[in-house]
């Protein structure tokens, strides 16, 4: 089941990064879709949401099917992503939009890899993130955010392929 939910979690990753990135290029960050979807058409702004939930909801899913104290973590992760997309405005000062979605997709990211370090002892993605984020803030990466993020997403997903099979 968990490889199902993995895969669930790719193809809504992939579909939709190449969906925003055919319509607008690489973007400052994945959450800046948002922004330009509602720019191009108010209706197309529920799809930022909808990806976060189709990353969110497997991924909430699979803390049922770990066996581990610390699958909260992993269910945390989900819950994380949840509170992004729907914190989707996160220019806004209302309501402290900002803050909400800031700390869902820190949180949805921290969890994911610490959930996996611990859970299954396997810190690597950790250290890759790690790495990548230092290197893309040290030498100015252009669209940088977007790129931290991907590089998370490919770490958490490979990270628990590898080490729930």
């Amino acid at each position: 089941m968990i490889n199902i939910l993995l895969g669930i979690q790719s193809f809504v990753f992939i579909a939709y990064l190449a969906f925003i990135i055919s319509k607008f290029g690489i973007l400052h960050s994945i959450s800046l879709s948002w922004y330009r979807l509602q720019e191009k058409n108010p209706k197309q702004g529920f799809l930022f949401t909808f990806f976060c939930w189709g990353l969110a909801i497997p991924m909430m899913m699979m803390s049922a099917y770990i066996d581990a104290d610390t699958s909260t973590l992993i269910m945390l992760s989900g819950g994380g992503l949840v509170f992004t997309g729907s914190a989707a405005a996160f220019k806004s000062k209302d309501a402290k939009t900002d803050l909400v979605h800031f700390i869902g997709a820190a949180t949805a990211i921290i969890s994911g890899l610490l959930g996996i370090g611990l859970i299954y002892n396997n810190f690597v993605p950790m250290v890759i993130v790690a790495l990548a984020t230092i290197l893309a803030y040290m030498n100015k990466l252009k669209n940088g955010i977007f790129w931290i993020e991907v590089i998370a997403f490919i770490s958490i997903i490979v990270g628990l392929i590898i080490s729930t099979n």
